[in-house]
């Protein structure tokens, strides 16, 4: 009788933590079915549903960063400021996904990712590490490169632009001094 007993509460327990992953997997799944139709808000809201059931779920966190990256691009595209919010949002959950992960191939995704969050943020900076680190782990990803150098350029011309502005800035002082 107590063994039967035992039998039973490990079938329930076996039976539950099933029935609890597969709903974080088929909240993915709905998530996924959303993006793919460029519903990026429905996809985030079911994303996050299934980050509820497991917050250390490395798909569902790459995946919400994903769906506030397009929602971020978008209103930014449409001057928006709102876009740097989501912008910042997905840098969290990328970070996450990073820090969740020990397939070399997934980090090097999540920082790759990561870097374009912090590229379209204008985090310049930033950016360029995220992108080494996911070089170092994936040495042939050519988008990593490509990106990698538009930040490295982009960063350049912002720092000659303030260089330029300080001089100029110099000059009318002298100028002042003069009169």
């Amino acid at each position: 009788d107590k063994n039967m007993r035992a039998i039973f509460i490990i079938i329930c327990v076996l039976v539950s933590t099933l029935s609890f992953s597969q709903d974080k997997v088929e909240l993915l799944n709905k998530g996924n079915k959303y993006f793919q139709e460029g519903d990026f808000e429905k996809a985030e809201h079911y994303y996050k549903q299934s980050l509820e059931t497991d917050n250390k779920y490395y798909k569902a966190n790459l995946n919400t960063g994903h769906s506030l990256f397009r929602q971020s691009f978008s209103l930014i595209q449409q001057q928006d400021t709102s876009g740097l919010k989501k912008c910042s949002e997905a840098e969290l959950f990328y970070n996450n996904s990073a820090e969740l992960t020990k397939n070399k191939n997934e980090k090097a995704e999540s920082l790759y990712n990561l870097g374009n969050s912090q590229l379209l943020g204008q985090k310049l900076e930033e950016s360029i590490e995220s992108y080494k680190k996911s070089l170092r782990l994936v040495p042939e990803n050519i988008n990593a490169k490509h990106n990698l150098a538009l930040a490295q350029y982009l960063l350049n011309k912002k720092q000659d632009n303030q260089k330029d502005s300080k001089k100029e800035q110099e000059e009318k002082k002298s100028e002042e001094e003069k009169d």
